[in-house]
């Protein structure tokens, strides 16, 4: 039993868990120590605290907005194109868990750019509910951590063969989800007020916070892994000269409006798709079987 826990151990986290860890993107010893946990945790409090709040203040009104969604929507079925992407990203999300397992960094499947190819798996392949609708909002709101990855890509801890090239393969894949759940007109598809647009936004991004600092943070304490850089700063983030380690609270602050702003630019080429593309295919091919039955 000793042995089988152990190697659960490494397998988790145990090729970082050390004194002789060196690549502090990954965490290890050295990202451990750039601040004391008691300012991580002040500034966790304050995170957590906040989000709490907008998650408990805003349900009703997201409740009312997911129940909507269902009876606007006609098609709650996904279609095939739907399900082909969605059971790829299902592999590229078990090919990364694979490479994880290997190089004893399981625990960094927790990162939310993984989170966002389990989400968009689950949403592409599954029948719209209101559990989805809901799922939808706050997925959308993750949708920057996949941009933020590729143009600012952390790959001196990739060493596994193909590992950096799966690295983009799974980011530009989580891009593509947005845009089959709003052209099919399962999500998105229907224009919201100014207030309904804010209210999301802050309900779906606080859920992304708190999975951070609820989740995450408490792993990275146990396990020294720098899972999401809840243990320290990145290197490549361009605000952390002006914010410093305190950024653990005002990364929510930017990358919520960077959050906004992917988020606008993913509904606009949607819904372009959508227009120019799906819809005059769909009707093509609808006149086509129309053609058939009458023959």
């Amino acid at each position: 039993m000793e042995q089988i826990w152990e190697q659960t151990k490494w397998i988790l986290a145990g090729n970082i868990y050390n004194e002789n860890f060196e690549e502090t993107a990954d965490g290890g010893p050295t990202c451990y120590a750039e601040m004391t946990n008691e300012f991580r945790f002040t500034m966790v409090a304050i995170s957590v605290s906040i989000n709490l709040f907008i998650v408990t203040y805003f349900w009703k009104n997201i409740s009312k907005s997911t129940e909507l969604d269902l009876k606007l929507v006609k098609n709650l079925k996904p279609s095939y194109l739907e399900k082909l992407v969605g059971y790829i990203s299902f592999l590229v999300y078990l090919i990364m868990v694979y490479y994880k397992v290997k190089t004893g960094k399981l625990v960094f499947m927790l990162n939310p750019c993984h989170m966002c190819v389990l989400q968009q798996a689950i949403l592409l392949t599954t029948k719209k509910t209101k559990f989805t609708a809901g799922l939808y909002i706050q997925y959308m709101r993750w949708m920057f951590g996949p941009f933020c990855a590729i143009v600012f890509p952390v790959l001196n801890c990739y060493d596994q063969p193909f590992e950096v090239e799966m690295f983009y393969i799974e980011h530009y894949l989580a891009i593509i989800g947005p845009f089959l759940l709003i052209g099919f007109g399962r999500y998105g598809f229907f224009k919201k007020s100014i207030k309904d647009t804010i209210i999301e936004q802050y309900w779906g991004f606080a859920w992304h916070s708190l999975w951070n600092r609820v989740i995450c943070f408490p792993i990275c304490l146990m396990t020294w892994a720098n899972i999401n850089f809840n243990l320290c700063k990145s290197e490549s983030d361009p605000w952390i000269p002006l914010v410093g380690n305190y950024y653990l609270y005002w990364v929510d602050q930017y990358l919520n409006l960077l959050s906004l702003i992917v988020i606008s630019i993913l509904i606009l080429n949607s819904q372009i798709l959508r227009q120019v593309i799906i819809l005059p295919l769909q009707k093509l091919f609808s006149n086509k079987e129309e053609k058939l039955k009458i023959n």
